[in-house]
């Protein structure tokens, strides 16, 4: 039973990583909406703030969709990690980040990533890296389940 806390530790994990992303992009481009937007008004015409009231409309969606999608993270594994449940988790989420790029990088990219390595490495790193990766991840979930 010990894998369902840490299959919710893991799934909660990923979820705060993608949240944080997604938050982040949706402030930027908001605020780059809020500048164009107030660059049209000040330079054309006051009409212009009129865009405002669908961009305010689509902000405060997207602020309630991220109360509830934080409130459900935190009730899908409310405890707090600790720093070494955290590193190893961050740790294991970049491996396994690592591994799903490359198995959608384009066989031609792969080939132009390899012969950057030769060249400016003079050895195959991306390619070592991707294999020592794959080969220990296992071993890592493991660990990690042994944690929680």
């Amino acid at each position: 039973m010990a894998h369902i806390p840490f299959a919710r530790a893991l799934s909660a994990h990923l979820a705060r990583r993608i949240v944080r992303i997604a938050t982040i992009v949706v402030v930027v481009v908001v605020a780059s909406l809020l500048l164009i937007i107030g660059a049209l008004a000040y330079f054309l015409s006051s009409w212009w703030w009129l865009l405002l009231i669908p961009l305010v409309i689509v902000a405060v969606a997207l602020f309630v969709i991220h109360l509830v999608l934080s409130f459900i993270i935190r009730k899908l594994y409310p405890q707090q990690l600790s720093a070494e449940q955290s590193a190893q988790l961050d740790s294991f989420v970049d491996k396994v980040e690592g591994l799903l790029e490359a198995r959608s990088t384009p066989f031609p990219i792969i080939v132009l990533i390899c012969i950057k390595d030769l060249l400016v490495h003079r050895d195959l790193t991306t390619v070592r890296s991707i294999i020592k990766d794959s080969g220990s991840l296992m071993s890592d979930y493991r660990s990690l389940e042994k944690l929680f």
